[in-house]
C-alpha cells in the first residue's frame, strides 16, 4: 500500500513537473519569442541553437530597438529564468525512474545510460542559466558588447542546446522503448504450427 502511494506520487511529480516545463516552453515560444522574432524578423538568441557571430549579435539589438530590448528582458529571461530548471527537474526524475526499474531488472548499460542522460540534463540547465546571464549583460549594453561576450553566449547557447538533444532525446528514446515493450509484452505471434 505504501509503496502504490510512492509510485503514485513520484509518478504525479513526474507529470507536474513536465507539464510546468512544456506549459513555460509554450509561453516563452508564442510570446516573447515569437513577438520578438516579428519585431526583429530574425530569431531571437534562444532560436539559434547553431549559435551566432558578434555581427548577428548587434544587427539584432539595433534591429530590436528599445522596445524589443525591454521584451527580451522583462519577459523572456524572466520566463527563461524558470524553464530550465523544470525542464532538468522533469527529465532526472523521469530518468531515474527509468533508472530503479532497470536496476531491478539487472539491465546495467540502461541505468548508467539513465545517470549520463541526468548528468547531462543539469548540465544543460547550467548553461542555459549562463547563456541567459551573458544575454541580459549584451541586452543592458548594447552598444558596447564585445566579440568576446558574444562568443561566450554563443558557445553557451551551443552546449546547452547540443545538452538538451541529448538528455531529452535519450528520455523519448526510453519513453517510447518501454511503452513498444508493455504494448508487446504480451504478444506471442502464432506459430505454423499453430495454424
Amino acid at each position: 500500500m505504501i509503496t502504490a502511494l510512492t509510485r503514485t506520487r513520484r509518478f504525479s511529480n513526474i507529470y507536474m513537473w513536465w507539464a510546468l516545463a512544456l506549459t513555460l516552453y509554450g509561453l516563452m515560444m508564442f510570446g516573447p519569442l515569437r513577438t520578438l522574432t516579428d519585431l526583429a524578423a530574425v530569431p531571437p538568441f534562444d532560436l539559434r541553437p547553431m549559435g551566432y557571430s558578434f555581427d548577428d549579435a548587434r544587427d539584432l539589438m539595433n534591429a530590436l530597438g528599445q522596445r524589443g530590448r525591454d521584451i527580451y528582458m522583462y519577459q523572456q529571461l524572466v520566463l527563461d529564468t524558470f524553464y530550465p530548471m523544470a525542464l532538468a527537474v522533469a527529465s532526472v526524475l523521469t530518468l531515474r525512474r527509468f533508472s530503479d526499474r532497470a536496476k531491478a531488472n539487472g539491465h546495467s548499460r540502461r541505468v548508467l545510460l539513465c545517470k549520463v542522460a541526468a548528468c547531462v540534463a543539469i548540465t544543460a540547465a547550467g548553461f542555459d542559466y549562463i547563456e541567459n546571464i551573458l544575454i541580459a549583460a549584451i541586452l543592458i549594453e548594447p552598444d558596447a558588447i564585445s566579440s568576446f561576450l558574444v562568443t561566450a553566449a554563443s558557445t553557451a547557447t551551443r552546449v546547452k542546446s547540443l545538452a538538451t538533444t541529448f538528455s531529452l532525446g535519450t528520455v523519448t528514446v526510453l519513453v517510447i522503448f518501454s511503452i513498444a515493450k508493455a504494448t508487446f509484452h504480451d504478444f506471442k505471434p502464432i506459430s505454423w504450427q499453430q495454424r
